[in-house]
């Protein structure tokens, strides 16, 4: 009889040891997962910040671009107007030299 009071003791010292070590675990648990959520919040916060930024440079070389764009394009249209003309010059000229008639 003394053996098994002595097993249920030791058992029952066991258990309140286990509960302790699962008590434990679940405080280290509780705070790594509070942790890894407070670092999470953090890194979406700053990418937030990033990309709001990068939103605004991007933004900014769209219209820069586009501007670009619009005076290559006014660029192309002055020179072939002056092209037209110069053609227009050279042909009357050519056919009043070689008198050729239209």
């Amino acid at each position: 009889m003394a053996t098994a009071k002595r097993n249920t003791n030791s058992k029952s010292k066991e258990s309140k040891k286990i509960n302790g070590i699962v008590e434990k675990l679940k405080t280290s648990a509780t705070a790594t997962s509070a942790i890894a959520i407070m670092t999470a919040e953090d890194v979406i916060a700053e990418t937030k910040t990033i990309a709001g930024d990068w939103r605004g440079v991007a933004s900014k070389a769209v219209k820069g671009g586009s501007k670009l764009a619009s005076n290559q394009q006014e660029l192309i249209v002055d020179t072939l107007d002056n092209t037209k003309e110069h053609m227009t010059i050279i042909y009357k000229r050519s056919t009043a030299l070689f008198g050729i008639k239209k």
